[in-house]
């Protein structure tokens, strides 16, 4: 059996998508921003998180949620807008 010697921790092999900027699946996402995937699912449905759909598959790109909390976090609550806009 070989290890990958560039996963730094027993966390990187539970999670291997949170640290090589691969793609994400809703309960990674959940566990990352410790909400539930209920929750996720429910803000990809109103197209309030950003998301890429494959087919009847949907992922996440860690790049663009972290771009997206930015975005959400650095704007005060009364300008907020309901939905992610990609490349604001």
């Amino acid at each position: 059996m070989v290890i990958d010697q560039s996963l730094s921790s027993k966390s990187d092999l539970l999670d291997p998508g949170l640290n090589d900027g691969g793609l994400l699946t809703a309960e990674e996402v959940a566990a990352w921003l410790r909400v539930t995937p209920a929750w996720v699912y429910a803000e990809t449905r109103g197209g309030r998180i950003p998301h890429l759909r494959l087919g009847r598959y949907v992922r996440y790109r860690r790049e663009a949620l972290e771009l997206w909390m930015e975005q959400i976090e650095s704007v005060p609550v009364s300008r907020r807008r309901s939905h992610y806009v990609a490349g604001r």
